[in-house]
């Protein structure tokens, strides 16, 4: 059975004897291969092997201008060097130190002159049979390497999954005992007559401040909080959320919230860059940004606020001061919507 990608191999035969080549290339055409090349100029060699793309070079040794140690030589640059080029020698010269020298200037095998037709018919197919079996093993290795990478992937992927899991339950009980006594102590202050006019607005001003906020973290308990302190203090705000930064300019356009809060701490990217991301953004540059995250260097908080940032919340959210910075931007988001539409 005929192995068509041996026939169909790209042949370069270089020899300054066109003697020899018409005995080469009868050979191939009986044998059936039909793409090979031929050249007496052996400093044609390194344009041929830029254009043709030889599976396999039939070179002699003794040529006028290049000899063939000096091609072989100079085709090194040419050859990656993971990648196996077969170099078949024609030649007269049988000699120990010949052979020597053209196995160190990359030679495969040899041909001695006068050819044996036979010898050199195996010779060719050994030789390009090496080289397929080479390019076949390269091949299944780029795609092992493309495998592991993707495998890589979802492992990263999964890594933050886990961890956002593991935070999840390890501090949804301390959230939720957290927002309780806040909760708790935001009701007792309300009962007193001289904090309650700074706590809580009457309420025609809270369904003035009604409005869209769009929460942007990646732990569930912390966006249960938030939720818990909204529902119970203020119904009319809507709460959108959203766990990834890098989706957080995406949701701002499609929900046009009144505030956005950006916990610093996120899994994908750090809540400053989604801060620029959103002030780069036209559609989303002038709603106004919170900042929440645990205790941060004085410097920290002035260059966010310099960026553009309306404020910075401490958490553990201090209930009294997280609502009173929420209603004064919505309060204001509110008149200038009014003012809009009375113009």
């Amino acid at each position: 059975m005929i192995d068509l990608r041996l026939i169909h191999s790209n042949i370069l035969i270089v020899d300054d004897q066109q003697a020899n080549i018409d005995v080469l290339t009868g050979l191939l055409d009986v044998k059936g291969y039909t793409n090979y090349t031929t050249t007496k100029d052996s400093r044609q060699v390194f344009k041929l092997f830029e254009e043709f793309k030889p599976d396999i070079l039939l070179l002699d040794l003794k040529m006028p201008q290049l000899s063939g140690f000096e091609v072989m030589t100079q085709l090194k640059v040419l050859i990656p060097a993971n990648a196996f080029f077969p170099i078949l020698i024609l030649t007269a010269d049988i000699t120990p130190e010949s052979k020597q020298k053209a196995l160190a200037c990359g030679a495969s095998d040899f041909l001695t002159k006068p050819f044996d037709l036979i010898e050199v018919d195996l010779r060719i197919k050994n030789l390009l049979k090496v080289r397929f079996l080479h390019q076949q093993l390269e091949n299944q290795n780029q795609i092992l390497e493309e495998k592991v990478k993707e495998r890589i992937k979802e492992l990263e992927k999964s890594n933050i999954e886990l961890k956002v899991a593991k935070e999840k339950t390890e501090h949804l009980d301390k959230q939720k005992s957290e927002l309780l006594n806040q909760i708790s102590k935001e009701k007792d202050q309300k009962n007193q007559p001289e904090r309650k006019n700074q706590v809580t607005k009457s309420d025609a001003q809270i369904t003035q401040n009604n409005g869209t906020i769009l929460y942007v973290k990646d732990s569930l308990s912390n966006i249960q909080s938030v939720e818990q302190i909204l529902e119970t203090e203020r119904p009319l705000i809507h709460l959108i959320t959203n766990m990834y930064g890098k989706n957080a300019v995406q949701f701002a356009i499609d929900y046009k919230p009144d505030l956005i809060l950006v916990d610093i701490h996120l899994a994908d990217i750090h809540g400053s860059e989604v801060v620029i991301m959103l002030q780069e953004e036209p559609r989303t540059a002038e709603i106004p940004i919170i900042i929440l995250g645990e205790n941060a260097m004085t410097l920290q908080i002035e260059l966010l606020i310099k960026t553009g940032v309306k404020d910075y919340v401490i958490k553990p959210i201090d209930v009294v001061k997280f609502l009173k910075v929420v209603d004064e931007i919505l309060g204001k988001r509110s008149k200038e919507k009014e003012q809009l539409h009375n113009k």
